[in-house]
């Protein structure tokens, strides 16, 4: 027997035997008809078959490896057959629940919070005639979620933290922070979450960035809107002092560099009857009993935060003059002036000044005034002094007169006889031109005087021989007084009274007298 090929496809062929051998190429899918012919020598049969050349299906791309919580997943497994027609289909062999495969290798999925991980996938391409297997891995990814609560207010200076709390339900995901936008450069996150921040003056008002989490697949974003607040400085204080029964009127004053808020003022704590307006003016009137020192606070809110300062204030009683001076002072006798003030303060320095003055006049610290006037600060002068406790200070005003004592002129007759007048009248002068007037002060029994003349008349008695003393006060109209002091001495008359002995004691010192009157005895 004799075999041959009659009509077949290119690359086929047939030994002896009548074994055909053929490996088709790609050109030659599908049915192809073979016409073979075997012969005797003497004839010839024929046979003519189609053989199928058939085409594995072929996987062009696996479906994608990442699914997401609670999204749908689409996705295709592409393929090809190269045989027209074909009939290759995906048929799925072990899938996660719910996991949706269609013939032509469509996948739909709606995972859930259980299907979170990773899931294989066994599928397999069909076409009749061969089947090719095959898998991959699904990952159904969770995105990160920032589930942590920012505060919403910072304050200038002070360091503001956030730690930025995650929920992923995958394990062992590196998860990654940044800020991607902020409008404050100060702004930093660490890799474990943590934001840091001092917000300066420039950062006053609101101040937004931006946290990113990522776990390498999605990323979730919070947006941080922040208040950043300053904090009320007192840039203005109180005054410090005030007076009994005046009214106290003093402001302060704090700065803020936010630009919309409005400070409010109040007292924390201060003395009965301090008030303060919301605006920070403030009014007292303290009384007698409110001297010294007190201490108060005052708050300023900004509507934030409450700062307060405490302040101190002294309740000053000004000192009051409540002695009076002699207002009549004397030539080369010490004037001196003992001041005598009140205050109600417990604890001051008192200083006693001389404003203006005549010459010589001194002051101590102590508050009294010294001066011995000279003849040539006769009549008016004036002095004029303060007193200051440090704070408040009252003033006096003496008018003083400077007085010259009278000056005696006339002397006296030093010798008297019994039964004989005695008469002397005293002569003074004023160097301010003041009246002069006399008194007594000391005469022997019967002697008398009159007070505008300065005449002293006196019948001496034989009881009174012997010294006799007398003490005259010439005195002006201002009070001041020379004293006339002299002594005369009485003679007892031997004889009966002549006209003579007038005359002779008139005339003669006491010696004489006396010598006299031995001889007429």
């Amino acid at each position: 027997l004799s075999f041959a090929l009659v009509d077949t496809p290119g690359g086929m062929a047939m030994d002896a035997h009548g074994l055909i051998r053929w490996q088709p190429t790609i050109t030659q899918l599908d049915t192809q008809w073979i016409d073979v012919k075997v012969t005797d020598g003497y004839a010839v049969n024929h046979q003519r078959f189609p053989v199928y050349v058939n085409s594995a299906p072929e996987i062009l791309s696996q479906p994608d490896a990442i699914a997401y919580q609670d999204e749908m997943y689409t996705s295709q497994i592409v393929f090809k057959d190269a045989n027209q027609p074909n009939n290759a289909r995906v048929e799925p062999l072990f899938v996660p629940n719910g996991l949706d495969i269609t013939a032509t290798g469509s996948l739909v999925w709606n995972p859930g919070s259980k299907d979170v991980g990773f899931h294989n996938v066994i599928y397999q391409i069909t076409d009749d005639y061969v089947s090719v297997p095959d898998s991959f891995l699904i990952f159904v990814n969770a995105p990160p979620k920032i589930v942590s609560k920012y505060a919403d207010q910072a304050q200038t200076g002070v360091d503001w933290r956030y730690r930025v709390e995650v929920r992923d339900p995958n394990e062992n995901q590196m998860t990654t922070y940044l800020i991607p936008q902020s409008t404050s450069p100060n702004v930093s996150i660490n890799r474990h979450g943590v934001v840091s921040w001092t917000p300066g003056v420039t950062d006053v008002d609101s101040q937004k960035f931006q946290i990113s989490v990522s776990d390498g697949m999605r990323d979730d974003l919070q947006t941080v809107t922040v208040f950043v607040n300053d904090v009320p400085r007192f840039d203005k204080n109180p005054d410090s002092t005030a007076v009994v029964g005046q009214n106290f009127a003093t402001a302060v004053n704090a700065i803020d560099k936010n630009h919309a808020q409005t400070l409010k003022y109040s007292l924390s704590r201060a003395p009965a009857g301090m008030t303060i307006t919301p605006d920070g003016d403030i009014s007292w009137r303290p009384g007698i009993t409110d001297v010294d020192e007190h201490s108060f606070s005052i708050s300023v809110n900004d509507g934030l935060i409450v700062v307060e300062k405490s302040f101190r204030i002294f309740v000053n009683d000004p000192p009051k003059i409540v002695s009076q001076p002699r207002l009549v002072a004397t030539i080369d006798s010490t004037y001196r002036y003992q001041i005598e003030r009140i205050d109600a303060n417990k604890t001051q320095d008192w200083q006693y000044t001389i404003n203006s003055a005549p010459a010589g006049v001194t002051i101590s610290k102590e508050g009294l005034l010294e001066w011995i006037p000279t003849a040539d600060q006769l009549n008016s002068q004036q002095i004029a002094l303060s007193v200051s406790d440090g704070i408040a200070a009252v003033d006096q005003t003496i008018n003083l007169f400077v007085n010259a004592r009278p000056q005696i002129l006339s002397k006296p007759k030093l010798v008297a006889l019994t039964n004989f007048e005695y008469r002397y009248k005293l002569d003074a002068s004023d160097a301010n031109g003041d009246p002069v007037t006399y008194r007594p002060v000391q005469m022997p029994a019967e002697a008398t005087m009159n007070a505008i003349s300065g005449l002293i008349s006196w019948l001496p008695a034989k009881d009174q021989e012997g010294v006799n003393d007398f003490v005259i006060e010439a005195v002006d109209s201002r009070g001041g007084i020379t004293q006339h002091t002299f002594q005369v001495h009485v003679f007892v008359d031997p004889k009966p009274p002549t006209s003579r002995w007038p005359i002779v004691l008139a005339s003669i010192s006491l010696l004489s007298a006396v010598a006299a009157y031995l001889l007429l005895k």
